[in-house]
């Protein structure tokens, strides 16, 4: 996940080889993708880039996936 702080974007990144590391981003329906988060250990906390995700309608960020 990258937040550059100079645009209003979230960049997210994906692929095949995630759930080595314990990421398990998935499709689940049209225009539903599970994304992960930030973070390998323990419960995901909402602080930088998963924050980011969770509030971008109300911070007026868009959201792109890269596979």
């Amino acid at each position: 996940m990258s937040t550059p702080s100079e645009h209003p974007i979230v960049l997210l990144f994906t692929g095949d080889n995630g759930d080595q590391y314990g990421y398990e981003d998935r499709f689940r329906a049209v225009g539903i993708f599970l994304y992960t988060g930030e973070g390998q250990v323990g419960d995901m906390k909402f602080v930088r880039a998963n924050r980011a995700l969770r509030d971008h309608e109300a911070e007026g960020r868009r959201i792109f996936l890269f596979e």
